[in-house]
């Protein structure tokens, strides 16, 4: 990352480097199953997320979403097109994802306080 994203100004190919890491698949494994995401890049500042959930007969959600901005800290929001929810019938009762970018770790990224690994 460059120091731009530090000082607390992102430019927009800070975001864009975030979405290329972002893309392809990150599981997460705990005791009874596990979380899998997987986030195509659709643009320099957008992306797919597809959810899925494996724990007794599983759920999935997809959606678009859009990266406005990096904190200093690293955390991103990603924020959920709610019509792209509403097309698959589903109701979320949120509309933003925290992510933890940890642009450090090139195989490692959290979600809603969950760390991710590449699948």
């Amino acid at each position: 990352m460059k120091n731009s994203v530090l000082k607390g100004v992102v430019q927009p190919s800070d975001v864009e480097q975030l979405l290329n890491k972002m893309n392809g698949s990150w599981v997460y494994e705990f005791k009874d199953g596990k979380y899998i995401y997987r986030i195509k890049k659709t643009s320099s500042t957008t992306g797919h997320l597809f959810w899925e959930e494996y724990i007794g007969g599983g759920d999935s959600m997809e959606f678009d979403f859009c990266i406005n901005e990096i904190n200093s800290d690293g955390i991103t929001t990603l924020y959920m097109d709610m019509d792209s929810l509403k097309k698959h019938g589903l109701s979320p009762n949120f509309t933003t994802i925290p992510v933890n970018t940890l642009m450090n770790k090139q195989n490692s990224i959290i979600f809603f306080k969950a760390t991710f690994n590449r699948e």
